[in-house]
Order: C-alpha cells, then structure tokens, then sequence
C-alpha cells in the first residue's frame, strides 16, 4: 500500500485506528543524511511500551500495555510512501466511542476526516434541538427535581450524572405530575423506577403512588438538611446542632438506635416542641438513612454522607432565559456532560490505577471498575486494616453472624465501634447493618473483612454492578430518525440500517434472553424484506 505524502499514511492510519478504538503516535522517524526532509517512520499504538516509574510521576496512572500493533513507512524513489511492516493485533481492549476523544484524532483536520472517512453522515455530528438524551442503561435510579420540572439524575459507570430527560410543567397539580409520570414511563419502555427521591411536596407523593405504586419513594436528604438549616440558622447554638444533627442521621445502625439518638438530641438543645423537626419526624421513614438500609440507592450521591446532588443546569439559565433559549441550553448541555462522561470513559479505559495494599480484592477490581469508582472502593479496602477482634454470635446452618470491631478516630480521639456482618457460605452473600452495598453500590470494609476471614479469594460476582465497569456499554440510540435520512442516498440510509442494528446487537447480547429475541426479530424483518424484494420483481 502506498500513498501520495506522509500525511496521507499518517491520517489513514489515524482513521483506522479511530474506527477500531484506540490511538496512534510517531514512535520514531528518520530522514536524510544532513538533511531534514523525512524518509521513514514508525507510527504504533498509543499503548506501545511501557512508562519508566520515577518518584517524580509516580503520582500518574499507567495507560501503557506493550502493545506491539503498528505500521512502518518508507519514501520509495517515486516519492510515494509505502508501507513496508504491518502489525494489527493489540494486546488490550479499545472502543470507537472513547477513542474519539484521543489526541491524535482530536488533531485529525475536518479535509483528512472527510477524505478517509466518506461514509460518516455529517448530520449525525449536529446538535438537534428538542430531542430527548440518548443514554440508557440496564438500571437506574430516580432523583426529582421541583424547579418547573421533573428531572431523572442516574449515575452509570463512571459515576457522573446522566440527564435521562426533564418535563416543562404549567403547574404542580396531581394531574400534570400524573401526566409527567405516565410519559416518563412511556419513553422508559414501561419500566418504571425502583427508587425514586423527590422533595417534600405531597401532591408529588400522591402522583408517584399512582403511577409508581411498588417503587421505593423517599425524600430527597439534602432538601431535608437544607430545610432543617433555613429554620434553624438562627438558633444560638446552631453550628453546634448541625454537627450533632449529622451524626444522627448517619451514625445509627439501628432504628432503636436512631430514635434514642433522636430523642437525645432533641432534650438537649431543647428543641422537642420546635414545629419544623416534629414534622419531619414524622415523616423519619421517609428520608432517614436507617429506615432504607433494604433499599438499593446505589449511584444516588444523596444518601452518600458528604455528597449531594448539584443541579443539572446550575451556572446555565436565569429568569430571563427563553423557552427557546432553554430548549438550545438544554442540548449543550447535554453533549457537554456526555463528552466529559466520555473523556472519563477513556481515561479508565486507557490508564490502570494505582494499588494501595497487596489485598487480592484491589487488584481484582482496578482491573474492572471505572477509575472514579474504584478509588472509593479503594478506600474500603484500605480501611479493612482499622477492623479487628471477628467474633461469632449466632450460626443458623450456612449462615454465621460475626462481630466486627473497627477503630474510628474522631478528633483525635479513638472510638471502637461494631457492627454485625451476615455471611451464607452456601450462596456467597455477605450483608453488613451498615448496608454499604446498598447505598453506595460497593461492599464496605466489614464485608471484605469477613469475606477475606473466611478465605473467600475474590469478590462475588453479584457485588460486581455492572454499571461501575470499564466494559459497561450504554445502549445508545443515535440522534438520527427515519425522517432525517434521505432514501435516494445509500450512504446515509446504510450508516442509518448500520446504526440501528448495532443498537439490537448490543442489546442482544445482555443475555441469552436477550439474544433469542434479537435473533427472532431479525429473522422476522429478513422475511419481510424478501418479501418486499418478491413484490417488486
């Protein structure tokens, strides 16, 4: 193979790699004797070789496998660039989608990207107005948002909230919410939610039991925290409070324990008759952490002490903004958070974390988990060394209930604590009172404790979520309808067909399940082709 100028060869090989997954740079390159005009190069993986470890960066993560894919160039005497060396195979995994944000393709020209890649419909690339997002995946969760609509904030793999759609509404009557709900679910394929967390507006509760009668609803923490600090911000010993207040909500393991707590904190700062915290009380079931430890929240930051949940358009829209304006703020937006999504894919994609402890654990996941995730579990992990003194305290066949002690300093000052930690040998499942797992998606340092106790050698599988893997394919719809498509062009009706396929394969290959009726309904729309193809003839 040859081309006219080493850009050409250069740009090729940069599409090429574009479409398979990954990136591409110069290894070596050599010219002339005396002279600076190019004669040869080596153009390889971004992987290729590995980084030389020094104290200075040591800091920095490792993106390097080895990998020995690349092509060798030479100027033969035609002056043409020929291509003297190929090797395709690679040792790592790639992906199309991540690789668009590599280096060496964000420096592809617009003239290179169209000269190798003539089969890209350029309309795929624009911003559509009033088009719903196009992210999905196989679970999610629910976060209202009362701010003249109704918003669903999940969090995926790489643990950056995703918009999955947002309502305008001309009131906040049952009705409108029954009708935001019922469309909502519509655009879900039927699925309704698991959990959903919305703010404290009871017309909204009545809507939600209507439409969404077995999911799990809770009040939003941070709106209750919020409201608690608007009522109280005066009070004399507010800062005080707070603090107490926290550890309230978050320490207790137990409900007995919660209301003790509650009731404690209530006599001493003389606030048991205070109108506010008696109404919220009431609704404790609702928005305290220790009434929904059988409750997944996985991904939802609000039930993670220390997170909350930033507003999807904060920084974006005023009173003044248009409908129009908002509408064309509402696709920026969004493109913007799904290419940060996609440089964050990439860096985890490409880059292997940094191990702290020789626990077989880390080292199972940092292969697996997205980067953002995995240092949070990282910490888990780390902090196995601060539990101690296993007891046992009751044994049902299988099942072994354990006493963990773990040392807690606050302030300086050394606290042990202990916390029960369920573990069935039989069927592998590990379950702590401080139901880690279910609020934030990963096992806890008590869990892990216990597992590595009793000589479990890696994590089970059903502690794994897939929406925290490096591997994890959203099923994407692309911004592109039948109507969009000009049926005299092959090009734009294949890139059409292609696209649309690849969507049922990537969603026939979840499970056998799955795939059987993918493959059903190929067959179907085969046969009906043919006989559209039987007609015409």
């Amino acid at each position: 193979m040859e081309f006219e100028t080493y850009d050409d060869a250069y740009n090729y090989y940069n599409s090429y790699a574009k479409e398979i997954g990954f990136a591409i740079r110069v290894k070596s390159s050599w010219a002339k004797r005396n002279s600076k005009e190019k004669r040869g190069a080596v153009l390889c993986c971004n992987c290729e070789g590995f980084k030389t470890i020094k104290e200075a960066n040591s800091h920095r993560k490792e993106t390097r496998t080895g990998c020995l894919a690349m092509i060798r160039l030479r100027l033969v005497e035609s002056d043409r660039w020929r291509v003297d060396e190929v090797k395709l195979e690679h040792n790592h995994s790639f992906d199309p989608e991540r690789a668009q944000n590599s280096k060496s393709h964000k420096r592809m020209d617009s003239g290179a990207k169209r000269k190798f890649e003539p089969t890209l419909d350029v309309e795929v690339r624009t911003i559509k107005l009033y088009r719903m997002p196009n992210a999905d995946a196989s679970g999610y969760g629910s976060s209202n948002s009362n701010e003249g609509g109704a918003s669903n904030n999940v969090k995926f793999s790489r643990r950056l909230k995703l918009k999955k759609g947002c309502g305008l509404l001309a009131d906040e009557t049952f009705d409108t919410y029954i009708w935001l709900f019922r469309a909502w679910i519509t655009c879900m394929s039927g699925r309704p939610p698991q959990t959903i967390v919305t703010n404290q507006c009871k017309t909204l509760r009545s809507a939600i039991a209507e439409v969404f009668p077995r999911a799990h609803h809770r009040i939003c923490l941070l709106q209750v925290m919020q409201s608690i600090r608007g009522c109280m911000v005066q009070f004399q010993a507010y800062e005080e409070f707070q603090m107490a207040l926290t550890k309230v909500i978050y320490d207790p393991k137990t409900v007995d324990e919660f209301e003790r707590e509650w009731d404690a904190l209530t006599q001493h700062f003389r606030t048991r008759n205070h109108e506010k915290l008696q109404s919220l009380h009431e609704e404790r079931e609702l928005w305290a952490p220790v009434y929904s430890k059988d409750t997944i929240f996985a991904g939802i930051s609000d039930y993670e002490n220390g997170e909350s949940v930033v507003p999807f358009f904060k920084g974006h829209l005023h009173h003044q903004t248009s409908l129009k304006e908002f509408f064309e703020i509402y696709e920026l937006v969004q493109q913007k958070k799904q290419n940060t999504e996609a440089l964050d894919d990439l860096e985890s994609h490409n880059s292997s974390p940094l191990l702290k402890t020789r626990c077989f654990y880390e080292l199972q996941l940092s292969k697996l988990y997205t980067n953002a995730i995995f240092r949070k579990f990282q910490d888990e992990v780390v902090m196995m060394s601060s539990c101690f003194c296993v007891s046992q305290i009751q044994t049902n066949e299988s099942i072994v209930t354990y006493m963990v002690k773990e040392h807690q300093l606050e302030e300086s000052v050394r606290d042990d604590r202990h916390f029960e930690v369920m573990y069935d040998k039989a069927v592998a499942e590990v379950r702590c009172i401080c139901s880690c797992f279910n609020f934030k998606g990963y096992l806890c340092r008590h869990a892990l404790y216990i597992l590595n106790y009793n000589g479990v050698e890696e994590i089970p599988c059903q502690y794994i979520l897939s929406r925290w893997r490096k591997d994890c394919k959203r099923l994407y719809v692309p911004h592109l309808r039948s109507d969009d498509v000009d049926i005299t062009n092959p090009v734009q009706c294949f890139d059409h067909l292609y696209k649309r396929a690849m969507q049922v394969v990537e969603e026939g290959m979840i499970s056998q399940n799955h795939y059987m009726a993918s493959w059903q309904a190929f067959k179907e729309s085969l046969n009906k082709i043919r006989c559209v193809a039987d007609r015409i003839e």
